[in-house]
């Protein structure tokens, strides 16, 4: 049957009058209780405290600094390609959504680590507190020694039911039923709306917790039990007439309790405008338990929304998309809850956009910081022309390819010439170096790879099968296989142990000058003159992405560590950077005035170096694409670069027929 539209709107008023003082009581919790978010200052420093509302230590931890500072410029990036590309705008969405995802397991992961050794502690201390405490008898030892332990491993909120305390004078079908009832129907839609797999708001709710009705003085005591898990318990009582409602509540950045009561409700009048509408006596109860139901629901959707809206103002409150579950006879009982969500959401959001802008200043200056690169030393007089350099895993070797037909290799740390390679009929215009450190692979104009023992400078094998200069190879992560490019534009991949040619590529409509390999050794990127990059399988010959937006010659591309950017470097005097797994592009980076020759990126994957036909050695940072420094110092072209794998070193190689080793002091 249809609920009156009398009812309704006593219920409705009800749940009005009751949000804003629950707002200011949740408000509490977060260690700030003078003034309710929503009215305060957006340029305040008392609001800028409470954005988001996380222990000083995690706003503090590099962990969390670096992942936000990283989604705001991404999400600046994002904003930016919608605004040229709105038929990106579902894509971007998508990427967003998942970014935020990834960011509140940060958290909650962040806060599960804080709370561990508190969760340890009540661990160890319960067995005796159970033992002398008469209290503990309203509680169920095995969920709360549950609950603790699953904390250890998964940051949620708790949510818990407890039994309403109802006097003798309520008909039986209220001690009955409405406990069950409300416990069964609460945990079905906080299992659906809020589920404790969920990525972003994971609720864990127990209906059967107590095993006796509690009040005020109990909520208090249990948070002795239960302090280090964030937690909200709705309770109440309903006696021959009307019902009172309760909502306590604990968060994690101090140890203050909200505890909460809403106005009555005289369930007794609502009970006689049901019959005076037609209702039996049974239907009049059983519409009464329903209404009980769905304000335990609202209460506890409020409550998970708030809680997780205070420590991710990124988060979307499932309310927003659940008011018509709680409309009734035209009344939306969840409307004064969304809106005061809404509210606090709003002011907010300047609030964090504020502390990440000052967050990113902070780690861009600190990342300056530790870039201070200058020029250790100079290396020249017996080098040609460089065209391509390499440093050995252990980064004690330098191998230089030449304009000379030789490759030099150089002790890093002495610059000594150790040995020289000689048996290119033509300049060698790349260089790899195996993982083990002991092979050289080269590549030249004369159209072969010659495969070298670094300590003997014995020549293994020489590879031929291109038909034009070998631009570019590189040695797979495993070390037994090698990738080549050419003018030819294909590409070659040998084992490198016998030589044997595996797979050949038609790889691109022009000259390929350079390749690169992931870290897995899955994928493999190539640069072409066609003014594109490609991804590929490294099993087979499949292409996965595409890269265009350059408009020239692809002259460089490096991978980071994770496997999860692609830097390109054109002769557009441009560099780019791109999304591995959609081949989306994230940003382009200007600043250099002639063709970008080289690009690499650091071992910690922070940072871009560039070197350029302008002479110029440009460090960016990797997630916003800010210009860190420029370094100069080269008469000619910088032609390759390579950073050591400790990340301590950047060498440069340049027509100007030297090389110069910049060290960070």
């Amino acid at each position: 049957m249809l609920l009156p539209e009398s009812v309704s709107k006593i219920v409705f008023e009800l749940l009005q009058g009751a949000v804003d003082e629950l707002a200011e009581k949740l408000l509490e919790t977060t260690g700030d209780p003078t003034a309710p978010r929503d009215r305060q200052d957006p340029n305040s420093d008392q609001q800028q405290s409470n954005a988001p509302a996380l222990p000083e230590t995690i706003q503090s931890d590099p962990r969390y600094t670096e992942a936000m500072v990283g989604y705001w410029q991404r999400q600046a990036d994002r904003d930016q390609q919608l605004s040229t590309n709105p038929e990106l705008a579902n894509h971007l969405k998508s990427q967003q959504r998942q970014e935020q995802q990834e960011l509140s397991h940060l958290r909650r992961n962040l806060i599960r680590e804080l709370q561990a050794n508190a969760i340890a502690l009540k661990l160890k201390e319960l067995p005796n507190s159970w033992s002398r405490d008469n209290w503990f008898a309203k509680l169920n030892r095995t969920d709360t020694e549950q609950i603790l332990q699953q904390a250890q491993y998964y940051h949620r909120l708790l949510i818990l039911v407890a039994p309403p305390e109802i006097s003798r004078e309520c008909p039986v079908s209220f001690h009955d039923r409405f406990y069950i009832q409300i416990s069964n129907q609460v945990n079905s839609f906080l299992s659906q709306h809020y589920p404790i797999t969920s990525n972003l708001c994971p609720v864990e709710f127990y209906g059967d917790y107590f095993q006796k009705p509690i009040d005020d003085s109990d909520f208090k005591q249990l948070q002795t039990v239960l302090m280090p898990v964030p937690t909200s318990v709705l309770y109440g009582k309903i006696d021959d007439y009307e019902v009172s409602f309760y909502v306590g509540f604990w968060g994690i950045k101090t140890s203050s309790v909200a505890s909460f009561s809403l106005q009555a409700w005289n369930w007794e009048t609502t009970k006689k405008e049901l019959e005076a509408a037609g209702q039996s006596k049974q239907e009049a109860h059983r519409e009464i338990g329903k209404i009980l139901v769905t304000i335990y629901q609202l209460l506890a959707a409020f409550v998970a929304d708030w809680y997780y809206l205070n420590i991710d103002s990124n988060y979307q409150p499932q309310l927003f998309e659940l008011e018509s579950k709680f409309e009734r006879a035209g009344q939306s009982w969840g409307r004064p809850y969304i809106e005061a969500l809404r509210n606090i959401q709003q002011a907010q959001m300047p609030v964090y956009q504020l502390q990440m802008q000052q967050l990113g200043e902070a780690a861009f200056e600190k990342l300056k910081d530790k870039n201070n690169w200058q020029c250790d030393r100079t290396i020249s007089g017996y080098l040609d022309s460089v065209y391509a350099v390499a440093i050995s895993p252990d980064s004690q070797n330098l191998a230089i390819a030449c304009h000379d037909n030789t490759i030099k290799i150089l002790q890093l740390k002495t610059s000594n010439l150790i040995r020289t390679l000689s048996d290119h009929s033509l300049g060698v215009l790349t260089v790899a170096i195996a993982p083990d450190g002991e092979t050289v692979a080269s590549g030249s104009r004369d159209k072969t790879i010659k495969i070298w023992e670094l300590k003997t400078a014995k020549l293994i094998r020489t590879l031929k099968g291109h038909t034009d200069w070998v631009c570019s190879v590189k040695i797979s992560p495993d070390g037994l296989n090698l990738v080549s490019v050419s003018r030819d534009k294909t590409v070659k991949i040998w084992e490198l142990n016998t030589g044997k040619l595996i797979r050949t590529i038609k790889a691109h409509l022009r000259h390929i000058d350079t390749v690169a390999i992931a870290p897995d050794g899955m994928h493999f990127i190539t640069g072409s003159y066609d003014d594109t990059a490609k991804i590929w399988q490294s099993t087979t010959d499949k292409l996965i992405h595409t890269l265009e937006g350059h408009t020239n010659w692809v002259k460089s591309v490096a991978i980071s560590l994770d496997g999860q950017l692609v830097v390109s470097g054109s002769s557009d005097e441009t560099i780019k950077i791109w999304e591995e797994s959609t081949g989306s592009l994230i940003r382009t980076l200007t600043g250099h005035t002639k063709e970008v020759n080289a690009v690499a990126i650091s071992p910690d994957g922070q940072t871009i170096v560039s070197g350029s036909s302008d002479r110029t050695l440009k460090i960016w940072e990797l997630m916003t694409g800010k210009l860190i420094r420029t370094l100069a110092g080269h008469a000619d072209s910088i032609v390759d670069v390579a950073i050591s794998p400790d990340g301590k070193t950047i060498v440069t190689g340049s027509a100007d027929k030297s090389i110069k080793i910049w060290r960070c002091h």
